[in-house]
C-alpha cells in the first residue's frame, strides 16, 4: 500500500439493502465518524439550480490542496504536539465513564482513546497550538469516539445514539483545571 494510505467509507442510512453494520472490531479502525447532517433550504436550491450534471462538473473540477507528502508532514507534527498529564488524566476519566454509562454495553476501548488524543491534537494543530487543552478533547470526543461506544438495544429503543452518549460523557466527566 502507499504511504499514507487511508479509506474513507460511506453508508447511507436510508438505502441499508445489501449493507450491513460493520462489528465493532472494524469500526474501531476509523479514526473518526462524520455525520452529514440534512441540507438547508437555500443548499438544497443551489443543488437544483445546478442539477446533476452542475454538480458532476464541480466535482470534476475539484483540485488537491494537500498531497500525501503534506499528510506526511502533519503525521510528523502531530508527534510533536504535548499533552500534558492533567489532559491524560481527563481522557483516562473520559473512558473510565464511558465504561460506567448505563446506556452502553461496550465503552471506550484503548485504541479510541489513543484515537481521541490523536484527533485532539489535531485540533491543538489546527488552533496553531503545540499542545492539547481539554477543549480540545471536547471537540474530538464525538467525531473520535461515537462510533466507538455500543449501546445497549433498549437504549436504542429510546432514541440513544453514540453522539448522545458521548456528549453526556463528555458532559458529566470533570475537566481539570489550569
Amino acid at each position: 500500500m502507499p504511504n499514507p494510505f487511508m479509506v474513507a467509507a460511506t453508508m447511507n442510512p436510508i438505502e441499508l439493502e445489501g449493507v450491513f453494520p460493520l462489528p465493532e472490531a472494524q469500526l474501531d479502525r476509523f479514526l473518526i465518524k462524520i455525520s452529514v447532517r440534512p441540507s438547508r433550504e437555500g443548499e438544497l436550491k443551489e443543488l437544483l439550480r445546478r442539477g446533476i450534471e452542475g454538480v458532476n462538473e464541480a466535482f470534476e473540477s475539484l483540485t488537491p490542496i494537500a498531497g500525501a507528502g503534506d499528510v506526511l508532514l502533519c503525521r510528523r507534527e502531530l508527534g510533536e504536539v504535548i499533552v500534558s498529564e492533567p489532559v491524560l488524566e481527563y481522557v483516562r476519566r473520559i473512558v473510565e465513564s464511558s465504561e460506567r454509562h448505563p446506556a452502553l454495553r461496550l465503552g471506550v476501548t484503548p485504541r479510541g482513546a489513543l484515537m481521541l488524543l490523536r484527533v485532539a491534537k489535531l485540533y491543538a494543530l489546527l488552533d496553531d497550538r503545540k499542545y492539547v487543552i481539554p477543549d480540545d478533547v471536547k471537540r474530538a470526543a464525538v467525531p473520535a469516539l461515537s462510533h466507538r461506544v455500543f449501546i445497549k438495544p433498549e437504549y436504542v429503543a429510546e432514541g440513544f445514539t453514540g453522539e448522545s452518549v458521548v456528549r453526556d460523557v463528555i458532559e458529566h466527566t470533570e475537566v481539570p483545571k489550569p
